[in-house]
């Protein structure tokens, strides 16, 4: 849902916005059913998805392939979400993974935010200034550093 959702539509009126990615078969039936709407409700008015609504530049799902730092393994990966301007941007990484605190996400995510960050800059040419977990269980923007 993230993927594809218009966020102003999605701020408006989620159900639409649903029933929109689902009659265009980006969501299957149970896919659409299964969502936590109050969860997703949660974001939407959250002063985050205020920011991406607003920044000139984002991109979702942002493949990308680089090398690790100081060695031949290549790593790759997919980021949520990046937006910003022309003077940096910010990753942010959606999770709903069944964590009880930020804290316990950080320490699980810092290294997984640390290598998108370096892969982001690379792909944008623009400094990663800050990066950030959008946690749908604790419905908050967590920023990691």
């Amino acid at each position: 849902f993230m993927q594809y959702a218009d966020f102003t539509a999605a701020t408006e009126d989620i159900e639409e916005e649903i029933a929109r990615l689902e009659e265009w078969e980006y969501l299957s039936e149970a896919e659409a059913e299964s969502l936590d709407r109050d969860a997703l409700k949660s974001f939407f008015r959250s002063g985050l998805c205020d920011r991406i609504k607003n920044a000139p530049l984002v991109l979702r799902e942002q493949d990308f392939l680089v090398p690790l730092e100081d060695s031949d393994t290549l790593i790759q990966g997919s980021v949520d979400c990046i937006f910003g301007d022309d003077k940096g941007v910010y990753i942010i990484d959606f999770k709903t993974t069944r964590a009880d605190s930020a804290e316990q996400l950080i320490e699980l995510y810092r290294p997984q935010l640390h290598i998108y960050a370096s892969a982001v800059a690379e792909i944008t040419g623009l400094p990663v200034l800050g990066k950030y977990i959008y946690s749908f269980r604790l419905g908050s923007a967590i920023e990691v550093v």
